[in-house]
């Protein structure tokens, strides 16, 4: 965990200096309600269902040319989902290879470096278009199991730790589009909508399988 605190901090540390060299920058705040579910057909891996999630955190920005600028910040994702994998179960005296049905529910801690491009100024609006990466750390990861072995079904009463069988770190590939208005001088508001396609992040100590998240969020803030 110390290590994993240190590595976000310098992460961290690097993007608020980089984005102090730019004399033209902003802060901000934004929510974002999201669509989360995995890859499919992924070694036994089947997305069961999409379900929802939220994002939430603080923005910064600086532009160093006309229309281009560096995005960064911090964000808090709660992603959820609802998948099938391929396992050996053992239940009383019967072992069999079933087919589980995983409820998960994982926090990470991201920063993501995104280049957003202006593409017009239309009086208060500014559409633009954006893409890059986030770096995530996972802060919790819990599960829930249902399967049936034989004539039997077995449901885990209420989701259990499973930070061992998911990656302490992800990285996603993020693009998206959007607009900006500006309310009054020094505040405006903006809407977009990120894909975020996400790296494997089940461990290989513990299952054979991959998770892949994917997440379709709809992020709303302010700007100052």
């Amino acid at each position: 965990m110390k290590i994993k605190l240190l590595f976000f901090s310098m992460l961290m540390a690097f993007s608020m200096h980089s984005m102090a060299q730019f004399h033209d920058y902003s802060f901000g705040i934004k929510v974002a309600p999201s669509l989360n579910w995995v890859s499919s057909y992924e070694n036994g891996t089947y997305n069961n269902s999409v379900l929802l999630g939220c994002k939430f955190g603080l923005v910064a920005e600086a532009y160093f040319i006309d229309h281009l600028a560096v995005v960064s910040g911090l964000s808090i994702t709660s992603f959820r989902s609802d998948y099938l994998y391929s396992a050996t179960r053992t239940v009383g005296v019967m072992t069999d290879d079933v087919l589980v049905d995983r409820r998960m529910k994982v926090v990470y801690f991201g920063i993501p470096v995104m280049a957003k491009y202006t593409v017009l100024e239309k009086g208060a609006f500014k559409p633009y278009v954006l893409a890059g990466a986030e770096m995530c750390v996972r802060a919790r990861a819990m599960a829930k199991d249902h399967f049936r072995i034989g004539v039997y079904y077995y449901d885990d009463a209420e989701y259990v730790d499973a930070r061992r069988e998911y990656r302490p770190f992800m990285v996603s590939l993020n693009g998206g589009a959007g607009v900006e208005y500006e309310l009054v001088k020094n505040l405006s508001a903006f809407a977009q909508v990120v894909y975020y396609y996400g790296t494997d992040i089940a461990s290989s100590k513990y299952t054979a399988n991959r998770v892949k998240p994917r997440t379709f969020a709809l992020e709303l803030g302010l700007m100052f």
